[in-house]
């Protein structure tokens, strides 16, 4: 595997010429990775890989597949691409481009899209020096990479995405925007397959509409009310006087621009819909002082935007990244983003196969489909003590095979009931009052002791009484010696 050369070749760069890494401990590299982006949380890193008895609330048994300096060692060579090869070159994402390239076809080539799909920003959380993070207060992670996204409205497959780099100096063609040509680039692969696409008002232009409608691609968005061509006579003063549910339209062609009043008026650019009117939806409208629940008219356009528009975040919901785990390399961070999108990817298209619901019994969700694959990628990876320094202590395999062997039938057990002697005991005294005819009894060493515990392998059964005493040890005597009374 290429990445297993180039993190070797990345470690002999760095001076440790003899370090090595196996295709299997790559694999549980990642899945211990999945395993602490949501599975199971601790502040630290290093608290995964505690194993003081004081501390047992940070227990997670991960220090068995690694210890914590191979893992920090294997984080701190992964490398995803040729180390001797990036000099010279002038891409932003060289880094991880042999990476990035391969999954973009296989997210394409897996799976076929349904109709609708949208399209929409995701971002991926980092904070390090890059000049080319952003800042999207509206977005749940608020600094980080930008990532333009294709997903499937109703599962949130992502089919394609793009990671913005930088402003670009291409050349634009047919009178389009440069994120008219995101969109366009996004989508180069499914003209005329008949499918509907969902953008928000970041996107929606005419030019951008009329150019994906000649391609075969339908579109629905909100609009800017100051956008370019959008009809004036949806702009008038007269708008914001209009009753709430009230809405207004113009077409042009296979355009129409529509506004609807909700708490404030809401501008819609379509190729897909008509004026046609939907199902009433229900507001709190204040009323005499008072908030009252009313139903209003609100367009078909806009209750298919809504539940449509869905699909990128749908994705980000299902393949979050954890984002207070600090990276200062941002390609490892993006990397990370990717699998994540691509466990999800995984995730859907086996439900498609095997359906995740089924009647009567438990729906397998996300969580379990995770758990299930760190195992998998885990795998028989564990701890091996060669070169361990310090005294070596005994494993818990070792204790277990001692602890087990030889055992065999002789075990004590609970008797019945509480009036017994013991028989090594009653035969030590009876030997000291043979050899001692003459002593008063009261003198002997040996008391009749009573025990309530019998030996299980000694037959017939409930027979053999024995004691255990801090002095003596009447059952090991009775099972080890010939002349157990001596």
């Amino acid at each position: 595997m290429r990445i297993i050369e180039w993190t070797e070749a990345n470690a002999a760069k760095k001076g440790c010429e003899n370090w090595r890494i196996t295709l299997e401990e790559l694999k549980a590299y990642l899945g211990i990775v999945l395993i602490m982006n949501g599975l199971l949380t601790t502040p630290r890193t290093e608290r995964y890989f505690i194993s003081d008895d004081r501390k047992w609330i940070f227990h997670t048994n991960i220090n068995k597949v690694f210890k914590r300096d191979r893992f920090t060692e294997i984080e701190r060579f992964l490398h995803l691409c040729d180390p001797n090869l990036i000099d010279g070159n002038h891409d932003r994402l060289r880094m991880i481009r042999p990476v990035l390239n391969p999954l973009q076809d296989r997210f394409k080539s897996l799976y076929v899209l349904s109709r609708d799909i949208s399209v929409d920003e995701s971002m991926i959380p980092f904070k390090g020096n890059l000049s080319w993070t952003q800042r999207m207060p509206q977005k749940p992670v608020k600094v980080g990479i930008k990532v333009f996204v294709v997903a499937e409205s109703s599962t949130g497959y992502c089919w394609n995405f793009e990671i913005y780099t930088g402003k670009k100096s291409d050349h634009i063609d047919f009178g389009l925007g440069k994120t008219d040509m995101v969109v366009v680039d996004l989508l180069k692969d499914l003209t005329h397959r008949g499918h509907n696409l969902y953008v928000d008002n970041y996107y929606t232009s005419v030019p951008l509409f009329v150019y994906l409608q000649k391609q075969g691609i339908l579109c629905c968005g909100t609009m800017r009310s100051n956008r370019k061509h959008f009809p004036h006579g949806l702009l008038g003063k007269d708008v914001k006087r209009m009753e709430r549910g009230e809405s207004r339209f113009a077409s042009c062609k296979a355009l129409i621009a529509l506004v609807w009043k909700d708490s404030k008026p809401v501008y819609f650019l379509s190729t897909i819909h008509n004026s046609a009117p939907g199902l009433p939806v229900s507001r709190n409208i204040k009323k005499n002082g008072r908030y009252e629940k009313t139903m209003i008219q609100c367009p078909q356009l806009v209750q298919d935007y809504n539940e449509k528009m869905l699909g990128v975040d749908r994705c980000d919901q299902q393949s979050i990244l954890k984002k207070d785990k600090k990276q200062k390399r941002f390609y490892v961070r993006i990397f990370l983003s990717i699998m994540m999108k691509a466990i999800n990817n995984a995730y859907i298209m086996e439900g498609h196969v095997n359906p995740h619901t089924i009647q009567g019994k438990r729906r397998r969700d996300m969580l379990s489909f995770r758990e299930e694959l760190a195992l998998q990628l885990i795998g028989n990876v564990r701890v091996s003590d060669n070169g361990r320094r310090g005294r070596k202590r005994r494993s818990n395999v070792e204790e277990e095979e001692s602890r087990l062997k030889d055992v065999g039938i002789h075990l004590p057990q609970k008797g019945e009931g509480k009036d017994h002697r013991c028989i090594v005991c009653r035969k030590k005294r009876t030997v000291w009052i043979r050899v001692n005819p003459d002593k008063d009894l009261k003198n002997c060493p040996f008391p009749l002791s009573k025990t309530t515990f019998t030996c299980s392998g000694c037959q017939p059964a409930n027979s053999v009484y024995l004691c255990i005493k801090k002095e003596n040890n009447c059952f090991a005597d009775y099972h080890t010696k010939v002349e157990f009374w001596r």
